[in-house]
């Protein structure tokens, strides 16, 4: 689980009004942002005092790692040090996001990095064949095939005790095909719930009514994380500000209206469908943007 200032149960914020979504509370946190020490577009400063301007409880630090990052000491000191700085005004945590590698849940990340982190985010950044390795990469023909790989890769990280967040779940598909059947939503919801792990709702990567519709329908409770996946300062508090837009229109709709595909958000300066991948220089070097995720 993650830790306590990160800890926020579903039911006791959100709930069905009229037929309709209902937010009763949204906490003032940021559960996912990146900087310029990988593909991030600001420093970790830069959105600390964002963060502080928004009056926000907890800002979080996710930052992608891969094995034998060389940057992670330095990363870890500088959160470190904003910690101090802001410790009268907002808490802020250290932690990292690691990409699920196969459907046993095993991360890309180095063990002490997983132990220092606050908090532990685990994301399908690619997609291989069901119980293969990440290096076995798959040409994903169809949706099924590609809702299939993904969900064993969710359904290992669940099952790893260093793992406390699902990051942007069923992204991968989302980016496709849209919205997941509502079946994986629920298995997602259960298989989440029993194993005491965190979903995201993200708006850069998944829509955010569909994780908060579908955790209605499903009448079961679980923790959930409001998560810009932010990788400029001005983004950070994206993922509050864009439920509470989300929500607003939906119960402002007339029931005769058709409802369109919830787009994900493209954010400023970080154009939708590039998610660039950190390189261990990629403070010093020009970064290469990558797809969002390996797979074709």
């Amino acid at each position: 689980m993650p830790p306590a200032e990160l800890s926020f149960w579903f039911r006791d914020h959100f709930r069905v009004a009229g037929g309709k979504p209902e937010i009763i509370s949204l906490p003032a946190v940021e559960g996912h942002v990146h900087t310029d020490f990988t593909d991030g577009l600001s420093a970790a400063e830069e959105c600390a005092a964002r963060a502080a301007d928004l009056d926000l409880e907890v800002i979080t630090f996710t930052e992608h790692v891969r094995k034998n990052a060389p940057w992670f000491e330095d990363y870890f000191s500088e959160i470190n040090r904003l910690k101090k700085h802001y410790s009268d005004r907002m808490k802020i945590l250290c932690g990292v996001e690691a990409r699920i590698t196969d459907a046993g849940g095993t991360l890309d990340a180095d063990e002490h990095m997983l132990r220092r982190a606050d908090i532990v985010v685990a994301s399908v950044h690619s997609l291989p064949p069901p119980g293969g390795a990440i290096e076995d990469l798959l040409i994903v023909r169809d949706a099924a095939e590609t809702l299939h790989c993904e969900w064993d890769l969710l359904r290992g990280a669940m099952g790893n005790p260093a793992v406390d967040v699902i990051g942007h779940p069923f992204g991968a598909y989302h980016e496709r095909y849209g919205d997941p059947p509502p079946t994986h939503a629920r298995m997602l919801i259960a298989a989440a719930a029993r194993a005491g792990k965190t979903l995201e709702i993200n708006p850069r990567h998944t829509s955010v009514l569909w994780l908060i519709e579908r955790g209605l329908d499903s009448g079961m409770d679980f923790l959930f994380l409001p998560a810009s996946d932010a990788h400029h300062a001005r983004d950070v508090g994206l993922a509050h500000r864009e439920i509470t837009r989300l929500i607003d229109e939906r119960r402002r709709e007339n029931p005769s209206t058709p409802r369109s595909p919830q787009p994900t958000v493209a954010l400023e300066d970080t154009p939708k469908n590039v998610h660039p991948e950190p390189f261990p220089d990629s403070r010093n070097k020009p970064r290469t943007r990558h797809r969002p995720y390996d797979i074709k």
